[in-house]
């Protein structure tokens, strides 16, 4: 897939402290660099207790790569992406989160991509990191008992997108598709006048009707592996300790 090289060097394993990933089915990282490789990877490893028994995912195949990744404009989505708001007053609550595209189903015709954003129902894990705590271990697979997607509708010019968070309704049932709106806002995102290539966007929620930026979502690492425009700004704002669902 790609020359991972650039990581092979700095990848360490996961030390102290991974008992509770192991509980929850999570793997751990201790470096930005191993995760990176991890979200990119299309080698995964065999499905977790918790896929197999909650998600009656039982087979290790391989994630299809998105067709997004054939799609200039979107290319920076389908590397590592970072959540950025070093540059606003405020930082977001998942500032330094990282995340791909790379796995997500994308129809040209409608231009709708879907984010399974910590697995699901025949979705692969293991897409989106955040930091190494208990909380985010219980959200984390809550999440994916609840099939909590992302819808992307992209526009005509493939400058802005659409951004529809999708629940199943009922986390007791994770057979069921993420088919309801999950009543957590109305965002969007639009790409910054400097990027063409889908590198740089501004993320925005929508208050009293209005748009206010809430974050910038920035191309880390490419989809080759090797670092992107804001590889330098992930070493000093995504969490070295992390973890993401398998």
């Amino acid at each position: 897939l790609a020359d991972f090289a650039h990581f092979a060097a700095r990848i360490r394993p996961g030390g102290g402290g991974m008992a509770l990933q192991a509980c929850c089915c999570l793997a751990g990282f201790d470096s930005r660099d191993a995760m990176a490789l991890a979200l990119l990877s299309p080698d995964r490893p065999p499905p977790s207790l918790f896929e197999r028994l909650c998600l009656c995912n039982c087979s290790a195949t391989p994630p299809t790569v998105s067709p997004m990744a054939t799609v200039p404009q979107l290319a920076g989505l389908v590397g590592v992406t970072l959540q950025d708001s070093s540059d606003l007053p405020v930082q977001h609550e998942t500032h330094g989160s990282t995340q791909t595209l790379r796995w997500s189903p994308y129809d040209p015709a409608t231009r709708t991509a879907t984010m399974a954003v910590f697995g699901g129902r025949g979705a692969p894990p293991g897409v989106w990191a955040e930091p190494r705590s208990a909380l985010w271990a219980c959200l984390m697979n809550f999440a994916r008992l609840c099939n909590f997607s992302y819808r992307f509708t992209f526009s005509e010019d493939l400058r802005s997108a659409r951004i529809e968070p999708r629940i199943n309704g009922c986390c007791c049932l994770p057979c069921l598709p993420p088919c309801l709106p999950a009543p957590i806002g109305q965002f969007d995102m639009v790409q910054t006048e400097s990027s063409t290539n889908g590198t740089e966007w501004e993320r925005r929620n929508y208050r009293g009707g209005q748009p206010v930026l809430y974050y910038y979502l920035r191309t880390a690492v490419n989809a080759d592996g090797t670092p992107g425009p804001y590889f330098d700004q992930m070493q000093r704002v995504a969490p070295e300790r992390t973890q993401i669902t398998r």
